[in-house]
């Protein structure tokens, strides 16, 4: 996550500088490519919103999918470890449910939690007291979560998919002007350019 922040931040100072220097030095080149990135962006993103909406329901499959296929690699992958961790205690939830009556056994797909001793994660637990938790990994119906991570975190998105709409709606529109601004002030530019080419005297 810090890598994909810090490549983030790069990218974007790295736009900025192209952009700022470009208008304010009148460089052709540098708008040129800043206005060339800007129109890339906006169709990936663009791209990104029309096949979401139009596959959302082959995207909600493959999440529960691979909701089911990183439950296997929970504890050997340490990502993966507390992406889950972090979704069981964010969303009051635990695991997913295989069928309508063994929501919790799930968990019998990694290979850690096929022992008797312990059948859940500890962020599954609802208190995180260590003499608590034992007994919550031991007997989950005691104190553990129960609800579904998957249908929780699709609830989440459904609730919250005009916020999220809004500002992809809004990063689109501010990509929008930043392009056609950057076209305007490079139409400006050559048009000075030829002024100036024909004003200058002929020998």
């Amino acid at each position: 996550m810090g890598i994909i922040l810090v490549v983030g931040g790069v990218v974007i100072v790295v736009i900025s500088f192209l952009g700022c220097c470009g208008a304010s030095k009148e460089k052709k080149t540098m708008l040129c490519l800043f206005a060339t990135i800007l129109i890339a962006v906006f169709i990936a993103v663009l791209a990104s919103g029309i096949l979401a909406y139009v596959y959302w329901n082959q995207v909600e499959t493959e999440l529960k999918q691979e909701m089911l296929n990183t439950i296997e690699q929970y504890s050997k992958d340490e990502a993966i470890t507390q992406a889950w961790d972090t979704v069981h205690q964010l969303f009051q939830c635990c695991g997913i449910s295989v069928d309508a009556d063994n929501s919790q056994n799930v968990w019998k797909r990694n290979p850690n939690f096929q022992r008797a001793s312990e059948k859940v994660p500890a962020s599954c637990c609802k208190s995180q007291d260590s003499r608590n938790t034992a007994q919550c990994q031991a007997d989950p119906t005691t104190n553990a979560y129960t609800q579904d991570c998957y249908f929780a975190v699709k609830e989440f998105l459904q609730k919250h998919s005009h916020i999220f709409g809004g500002v992809a709606i809004g990063f689109v529109c501010i990509l929008f002007f930043n392009i056609l601004f950057s076209c305007i002030l490079l139409g400006k530019i050559r048009r000075t350019e030829k002024v100036y080419v024909h004003d200058i005297p002929r020998s």
